[in-house]
């Protein structure tokens, strides 16, 4: 068994095909200086850890972060800056109140999981930013 079953999909869905969306963060991280992010529906999304030292992310699936010790020296040996990076792992169900305080997060990526900005925009601080496209019309949200 593969130790690396976490890191291997990761690059294998993400990095490989060029989904990651590394410059999109790059950018939000530098134009926007996107602190704390909440990342709802990520799946084995790790990018934003890359680009951002605090963000919490929230999947329903068990096998998304089996392996937290590899993806968490994954994240510290690629990430771009030098505070130590803070990730928290939430199994649960995002449309349920979340165990995070509400206006807290200045970035919400609310990408392709849907229902995201509906739910989760409360925890978002006043001034924040929601990443987020059409797929489950989020932006209509």
């Amino acid at each position: 068994m593969n130790n690396n079953r976490s890191i291997d999909s990761y690059i294998r869905f993400y990095v490989d095909i060029n989904f990651d969306r590394a410059g999109l963060f790059e950018t939000l991280k530098r134009e926007y200086d996107c602190n704390t992010v909440l990342y709802p529906g990520c799946s084995i999304h790790i990018t934003p850890s890359l680009y951002f030292q605090h963000v919490v992310y929230v999947d329903i699936s068990k096998v998304a972060f089996n392996d937290i010790h590899n993806i968490l020296d994954y994240i510290n040996s690629n990430k771009k800056y030098k505070q130590p990076t803070y990730v928290q792992f939430i199994h649960g169900d995002y449309t349920k109140p979340l165990p995070v305080r509400e206006e807290n997060y200045d970035l919400l990526i609310a990408l392709y999981a849907g229902e995201i900005t509906k739910t989760c925009k409360k925890y978002v601080k006043p001034g924040g930013i929601i990443l987020t496209n059409n797929h489950h019309k989020d932006a209509e949200e």
